[in-house]
């Protein structure tokens, strides 16, 4: 590997390091992050997951940094993006209420004494989380469709 080489190399992982300092940029963990599955040779199928409220933009960025990662892992240089697909995944949480019991005169009811109960009620929260899938293909050569993973 030519020295040239080695510097692009080691720029485009620093890049990329650094761009997953600046968010959330992480594997999946049951909650958000990419993922990635092998579905040909040479084709892979990326997702990326957001957490509520992350801006579509930003998850779309996400996955075509991790498009670019797998690309240098791999030993590519380019790649191709056959399919982009965004959804809002939805769920409902329920988030149960809270019921205080205390002493007026001692804070936590102590032994004898009134006691006075509080409570606050639950709710059910609704959850919308972007996900984007990508499905790319890996490239040794640019064309007219391809990205250039050491400059994403």
């Amino acid at each position: 590997m030519s020295q040239m080489l080695k510097i692009m190399v080691l720029s485009a992982v620093a890049a990329l390091s650094l761009a997953g300092c600046a968010g959330p940029y992480h594997a999946y963990d049951n909650y958000s992050g990419y993922s990635d599955a092998p579905v040909g040779k040479g084709v892979y199928e990326i997702a990326y997951v957001g957490k509520s409220g992350t801006p579509e933009l930003e998850v779309r960025k996400f996955a075509t940094i991790r498009a670019a990662s797998l690309t240098t892992e791999s030993g590519a240089r380019y790649f191709e993006i056959l399919k982009a697909e965004y959804i809002a995944r939805q769920s409902l949480a329920v988030i149960p209420g809270r019921t205080y019991v205390y002493n007026d005169l001692y804070g936590p009811c102590y032994y004898g004494g009134p006691a006075i109960i509080s409570s606050t009620p639950g709710y059910v929260a609704e959850i919308r989380q972007p996900v984007v899938k990508l499905k790319i293909a890996l490239r040794r050569r640019s064309g007219s469709k391809t990205l250039d993973a050491w400059q994403v």
